[in-house]
């Protein structure tokens, strides 16, 4: 679960984003995204379509546009979802 991840060459990366609700904090949603990424993995993983990984981020800082890193500000999105 927690080995090196091996990317082959020509693979595709999802990006995905997620705003909660109001009042909802990403504590009480967080067993549900975990049972649907086992779902996704067990679905997808191996030789049944090449799912490789996933990662769920929670934001907690500002990338600009070329890519520096700043203080953080609000966002648009809670966290998001790499597969």
């Amino acid at each position: 679960m927690f080995e090196p991840i091996k990317l082959p060459f020509g693979a595709k990366m999802l990006f995905n984003t997620v705003k909660l609700k109001p009042g909802v904090k990403f504590e009480d949603v967080e067993l549900a995204v975990g049972e649907m990424c086992n779902v996704v993995k067990d679905t997808y993983g191996g030789d049944k379509g090449g799912f490789i990984a996933g990662q769920v981020f929670r934001f907690s800082g500002f990338a600009s546009e070329e890519g520096s890193l700043g203080n953080a500000r609000d966002s648009d999105h809670d966290f998001a979802i790499v597969t």
